[in-house]
């Protein structure tokens, strides 16, 4: 029994271990005559109790807007700031690039620290993916909002027309991301498995 329940506390301690936390961010603009949405931030903390942490930062456009710009394509306001360069997932667009920081992001929206770059406009992007490092409580503190109050920003790109124009994200309320069904199937397993194994030491 003592073996039977040492296992099941291990597993547990897995799954609690191996759990990412997400918020998501909206960016929005009036631009077009009321507001609207146009891109999504989606930043998933992977909590290092040993060391630093590392913050995957997933940026998508919404309803066939495109995100560009050579110098301007993506700004955001890291807490507390970050060590090293933010690493672009594999299969990213290979125009992306990071710029530096910047202290005027088109529109009056503010000061960033991480700023990226997409090339011209005709290389206008849907999505991409980067890690960042550096130490956060949770999701919700790896970005901060800036003097102007926002978190992040980006070149818009409405293909139906041609039109650009910079649309921002405030810091709250993030949404939060529901938990992904591979944990909650992985946490269904897990008690299948202590159900299992009562049944087994019964009999």
């Amino acid at each position: 029994m003592k073996k039977f329940m040492f296992i099941c506390c291990v597993l547990f301690s897995l799954l609690v271990a191996g759990t990412a936390f997400a918020s998501l961010y909206t960016i929005t603009s009036d631009f077009e005559g009321s507001l609207s949405s146009y891109a999504t931030v989606r930043v998933t903390l992977n909590d290092n109790p040993s060391g630093a942490d590392t913050a995957s930062i997933t940026v998508t456009a919404l309803n066939s807007y495109l995100i560009g710009g050579q110098n301007d394509a993506f700004a955001l306001n890291v807490n507390g700031g970050f060590t090293g360069d933010p690493i672009f997932a594999a299969g990213s667009p290979a125009n992306l690039e990071f710029i530096g920081s910047t202290a005027h992001y088109p529109g009056n929206l503010g000061s960033f620290n991480l700023l990226i770059g997409a090339g011209p406009m005709s290389q206008a992007v849907s999505t991409f993916t980067f890690t960042i490092t550096g130490e956060w409580t949770d999701e919700s503190a790896v970005l901060l909002g800036n003097a102007s109050g926002n978190v992040a920003a980006a070149h818009i790109l409405d293909p139906s027309n041609g039109l650009t124009f910079h649309a921002s994200a405030l810091p709250t309320p993030p949404e939060a991301v529901p938990i992904p069904p591979s944990v909650a199937l992985f946490a269904s397993g897990l008690l299948a498995v202590v159900g299992i194994g009562r049944k087994f030491l019964k009999d």
